[in-house]
């Protein structure tokens, strides 16, 4: 028991942010992909004893995480679905990478995470590895506009072998 105690001490002392975004309809969605849909099925006024909603939504709406099963092929050797990762993969220290500058289509080479190791320190195996891309500026409705979805940026395969490399 005093395991426990200890663990929910220290998450007790930790800082938690939320990086979700509210799912909500007209939401920005991959151009290819199925909408996200809210809809009241019951509630207070029609004599239920509970509000209920219905959810009608992509596996990649809104906020998520991809399972490496989303990208690679089953048979191929780190094929998984989110179900088989472990939640060990989801939790560490979280260190953030500033690229808010970056437009669509820019790519981090693996000499800018270099650099910032350098700059700030070392990232260690089980480190969550966050980019900040300031793309949530473009979050708006569908019908404002594209431009979340259009092209973004993200990693070269270099730098992303690189990060692979430590864990």
């Amino acid at each position: 028991m005093s395991s426990v105690r200890n663990l929910l001490h220290a998450v007790e002392s930790m800082e938690m942010i939320d990086l979700t975004h509210v799912l909500e309809e007209d939401m920005p969605v991959y151009p290819t992909h199925s909408r996200y849909f809210h809809t009241k099925w019951d509630s207070f006024e029609t004599g239920s004893p509970a509000l209920v909603c219905q959810l009608l939504i992509n596996e990649h709406c809104g906020t998520h995480v991809d399972a490496t099963g989303h990208f690679l092929k089953e048979g191929e050797p780190a094929h998984r679905y989110m179900a088989e990762t472990p939640l060990e993969h989801c939790m560490g220290r979280a260190l953030t990478l500033d690229f808010s500058s970056y437009e669509a289509s820019d790519l981090v080479s693996r000499q800018e995470v270099l650099s910032w190791e350098r700059e700030h320190f070392s990232i260690e195996e089980g480190d969550i590895v966050l980019f900040r891309f300031g793309w949530d500026r473009y979050w708006t409705p569908r019908s404002a506009g594209r431009t979340y979805t259009a092209s973004w940026p993200g990693l070269s395969e270099e730098a992303a072998a690189y990060l692979a490399s430590k864990k």
